[in-house]
């Protein structure tokens, strides 16, 4: 079943910067909890955007690969 998320059960969240200084920053979540955050800021949410978005596919192509089986 498809709720219109490519990404489910992630989903990638760009919020202001808690330092206060106009910068942001981009967080991921699995099913609505924490997963993921990063550790830098940026300067605007174009950026933080951008980057978010690597992050997202970097672990969506790694649960697209097959684990190895365990001996």
């Amino acid at each position: 079943m498809s709720n219109g998320n490519p990404t489910h059960p992630y989903t990638l969240e760009i919020a202001p910067s808690p330092k206060g200084d106009g910068s942001v920053g981009w967080a991921i979540r699995k099913h609505g909890k924490m997963f993921e955050r990063t550790d830098k800021t940026f300067r605007s949410e174009q950026d933080a955007l951008k980057d978010g978005e690597k992050a997202l596919e970097r672990l969506m192509v790694g649960e697209a690969q097959p684990s190895s089986p365990r001996r």
